[in-house]
């Protein structure tokens, strides 16, 4: 096992909450026929199309961000990152507060995770962040679109991991910015002379497979890492299963279903963490998206 199991069980369960806060996020929305916040709108695409849109945003930030890391332009990274925290939360917290305390707050949560970096704001922050994802994504999904993104990603992971290693380059990057989007839990690693090690940034799951022991040129110790993806994708699907019960099931009938893809995506997470090594790389995505399939299945069959 990479990390302690301690660590180890804290990141499942906050991987876990993640998943519940975001579906309790989607639910306000689709229940209460809620507007985004800020004049914002859904993406005008459906269906297969949903799934393009989505791989093309991928592609085109990643080269945007790889650009931005080579030319060592960390204002603009930071800029960035402080927009992007700053318009998902703002849409999740809309959900339960009014937009304009939702903003002030996520302003101030942006600050604690780009400029000022606090682990535990940044954390409780993330809980939030993704259910932004789901509200903007979710509902123009088809589940067979669904199906197919978290395939497609599950390729891509392997692929990034195991092959053209390009997150590599973009972790070292966005930890030069002092960001990295996704759960972060430090903790010192003690070595078999009984000293501890404080710089040595461990990484889990997708997060882990791009950093690859860069951070003994980092000032601050990431920890145990899961990376924001490895979170969005698993609740975008678990977002379009819950829509479709909601036509036939309560809300809280729907709620406790879909739940069941959120407990059998944490234990594909679990399974990956069990086999894991020290200074050795995986890709999270494919163990989440076989449990995210086998919860859907259960739910089928009940």
């Amino acid at each position: 096992m990479k990390h302690p199991t301690n660590i180890t069980l804290l990141l499942l369960g906050l991987f876990l909450l993640s998943q519940l806060i975001g579906l309790l996020i989607l639910s306000q929305y689709l229940v209460a026929s809620q507007e985004l916040p800020m004049g914002l709108v859904m993406p005008d695409v459906s269906g297969e199309g949903t799934v393009l849109f989505i791989l093309i945003s991928i592609f085109i930030g990643t080269i945007a961000l790889l650009a931005l890391i080579r030319f060592n332009l960390q204002i603009l990274i930071r800029l960035w990152m402080f927009i992007s925290i700053t318009t998902l939360l703002t849409i999740s917290l809309s959900a339960f507060i009014a937009t304009i305390f939702a903003f002030i707050l996520s302003m101030i949560f942006a600050i604690f995770k780009v400029i000022r970096f606090n682990v535990y704001l940044h954390n409780f922050s993330e809980l939030f962040m993704y259910g932004a994802l789901a509200v903007l994504f979710s509902p123009i999904l088809s589940i067979e679109a669904a199906i197919g993104l978290l395939i497609i990603i599950s390729v891509y992971d392997m692929f990034a991991v195991w092959k053209s290693r390009h997150m590599v380059y973009m972790a070292k990057g966005l930890m030069k910015a002092k960001y990295f989007p996704g759960i972060s839990v430090p903790y010192n690693k003690t070595d078999a002379s009984g000293k501890t090690d404080k710089t040595t940034a461990r990484v889990s799951d997708k997060s882990d497979t791009t950093s690859a022991n860069v951070s003994a040129k980092i000032e601050r110790p990431m920890g145990a890492i899961l990376g924001g993806g490895d979170i969005a994708f698993p609740l975008i699907f678990s977002g379009v299963v819950f829509q479709g019960l909601l036509a036939t099931h309560s809300l809280l009938e729907s709620l406790l279903l879909v739940s069941i893809i959120s407990v059998f995506a944490t234990l594909g997470l679990a399974v990956l963490f069990a086999i894991s090594k020290e200074k050795k790389f995986y890709p999270a995505m494919p163990f989440v998206t076989v449990g995210c399939l086998v919860g859907y299945l259960i739910i089928i069959l009940i």
